[in-house]
């Protein structure tokens, strides 16, 4: 099931962080056994700038949100078979998406998705492929991405 809104839903927090300068992290990979640290060559792999944003996209909208880990989003993913079930739960999973925050974010130090993500044009879920797609446009791109994730198995029935 796909949902595409009349117009973007978008972000209003402020200051914009550009994708550019989002910093070096552990680079992690997303299969159907869940995510795991990539290691090549004996060294622990690190990404930076778009690939450590699409990277923490994909680790919010996977997490679960507890007491201790305030930021996940993975409640909020749509699951309804009936289209104007679905197209509601996509427009609360965009409004989560450009107002996401970190619980340690300030004005001088924002942090979470919400101060890089621009807008959401489109959420798309293939339930056969267990295939969540976000498009989405971030500060310091032109155009917008579509970034894919795939449904960890222990995720998949809840």
């Amino acid at each position: 099931m796909k949902w595409i809104p009349r117009s973007p839903t978008e972000s209003t927090i402020y200051p914009r962080v550009n994708v550019d300068t989002y910093k070096t992290d552990l680079a992690m990979s997303f299969d159907e056994d869940g995510a795991d640290i990539i290691i090549e060559n004996g060294d622990m792999k690190t990404v930076s700038g778009l690939d450590n944003f699409i990277q923490r996209l994909k680790s919010v909208l996977l997490a679960n949100k507890t007491e201790l880990f305030d930021y996940g989003l993975f409640e909020m993913f749509p699951k309804s078979t009936d289209q104007d079930k679905f197209n509601r739960e996509c427009q609360l999973l965009a409004e989560a998406l450009v107002s996401h925050q970190y619980s340690d974010s300030k004005p001088d130090n924002p942090n979470g998705l919400g101060y890089t993500i621009e807008s959401v044009h489109s959420i798309e879920y293939d339930k056969a492929k267990y295939t969540l797609s976000v498009k989405v446009k971030v500060t310091g791109l032109d155009n917008p991405i579509q970034i894919d994730v795939l449904i960890p198995r222990q995720l998949r029935n809840t």
